[in-house]
């Protein structure tokens, strides 16, 4: 293997560890979720955003759930 080669290997497996820290599903997977109005689609930032009644999707590290809302406190 040439040097040229192994400094892009390098350079290549830096910018891989980089994108991994960055992705969404490791976010995910260090026990954070994504929640989205079942209706819409639209992701949840505000608990003003919702209404008491809302179905709402949550994307976890593994898998999803539904839920409804009852309680909410903006």
């Amino acid at each position: 293997m040439s040097s040229v080669q192994r400094v892009h290997r390098l350079r290549l497996g830096s910018l891989s560890a980089r994108l991994d820290t960055l992705s969404p599903l490791r976010t995910l997977s260090r026990g954070y979720a994504i929640v989205f109005k079942e209706k819409t689609g639209l992701v949840v930032r505000s608990a003003g955003q919702l209404q008491s009644g809302d179905r709402l999707r949550i994307r976890l590290g593994e898998g999803e759930a539904v839920a409804v809302t009852e309680d909410l406190k903006p």
